[in-house]
């Protein structure tokens, strides 16, 4: 994270993550926006879960739809489990402070030991956009 500026830090659980300003992406053909995960993805202690920050349009229904973990083997481009969009999270309600946090341990379960990144991908009608990766993890959780 040396060339990002960081904004706040925040802390949940045991961890300590910042947030960005928000990234705005915009698809070709009309002026759609479609923000990312206004984020960067840490995984809480060996809980198996993952917080991010919503992206700043979560509860724009026209701009986002949902999530996507997207579990990758360190230094790979591969998304591991559930395809190329990753882990289906749905749109799960962030906390007050923008904060969304889910039990990805039943997606970690099935992967061989080894190290890991996650990030999270925001769809909507604009088009999909993927957040920084994780900092590196070590599976199995232990």
């Amino acid at each position: 994270m040396a060339d990002i500026d960081v904004v706040v830090k925040r802390t949940i659980a045991s961890a300590t993550f910042s947030d960005m300003p928000p990234v705005w992406f915009r698809s070709a053909g009309p002026e759609v926006a479609h923000p990312k995960a206004d984020t960067v993805t840490i995984i809480v202690g060996n809980t198996g879960q993952v917080a991010f920050y919503a992206s700043p349009d979560h509860f724009n229904g026209s701009v986002v739809t949902g999530y996507y973990a997207r579990i990758r083997v360190y230094g790979s481009s591969t998304v591991v489990v559930s395809g190329p969009d990753g882990v289906s999270l749905g749109k799960p309600t962030p906390d007050g402070n923008g904060v969304i946090v889910v039990d990805l341990s039943s997606s970690f379960a099935g992967l061989a030991a080894g190290n890991y990144t996650v990030s999270i991908m925001t769809r909507g009608p604009g088009g999909d956009a993927d957040s920084a990766e994780s900092a590196p993890f070590s599976l199995p959780l232990s």
